[in-house]
Formats: structure tokens, sequence, C-alpha cells
């Protein structure tokens, strides 16, 4: 088999094995509020911490991207339209630019270090 740089073994992402989970619903109720708390866990850390949380809330529909091997995730989109980038080696989020159309429900993938917004 010929290896590639798109089939060599890599990490998957720069933060090391980290699960971070951003955003949610206090219950499960369709009328409930939507909380932007973020927190983090890795596999050898049976906890969950407590990460830096965004300044504003990006609602619901939001969508959430990872670029490569650094520690950036963006939180794209929502009614809002906002554009969140949070950098995990400084615990820090920084407002972006918004979106020129404000969108929901849709999908963000990363491609040579761009972010491009699909349907929604």
């Amino acid at each position: 088999e010929v290896q590639s740089p798109r089939t060599r073994p890599r990490r998957a992402s720069g933060l090391r094995g980290a699960v971070v989970v951003i955003g949610g619903h206090e219950s499960p109720s369709i009328s409930s509020y939507t909380i932007m708390m973020t927190y983090s866990s890795t596999p050898s850390n049976a906890t969950w911490v407590p990460v830096t949380t965004m300044r504003a809330n990006n609602g619901h529909g939001f969508a959430v991207a990872v670029f490569g091997i650094s520690d950036i995730i963006l939180s794209i989109g929502g009614p809002s339209g906002n554009v969140w980038l949070y950098q995990a080696g400084l615990d820090s989020w920084s407002e972006l630019a918004g979106m020129n159309t404000a969108r929901d429900y849709h999908q963000v993938a990363v491609l040579q270090g761009k972010a491009y917004a699909i349907g929604g």
C-alpha cells in the first residue's frame, strides 16, 4: 500500500485526545434555555473539567469545527451568525467577524486552513 499525506497515520486533532463539549440545554423541553458552558475531558481523566465559557450565546443549531493539528475550535452560526474561536492552549474565546448570512443546523468543514459552512 502506498502512503500519502492523506493515508499516513496522524492525530485526529490538535487537542491531543481531549473531548470538548460546547453548549446544550438545561432541560429536555423545547422551551429550555440554551447554555454555552464548555467542558473538557481526556480518556486518561475520568472527570469533566470546565473551561472558559463563550461570552455570547450562539443559540441553537450552531456548528463546531476543529482546525487540524492546532488547538483551535470554531463555534459558527446559529440564529445570531456569530463566529467564536477557542484557543485551548490559552483557554480563551475570541469573537471573529460574523457570517455574512446567519444560519443554523448547518455543518462546518475545515479544508487547507479554511472553514466552510454548508447547508442550514
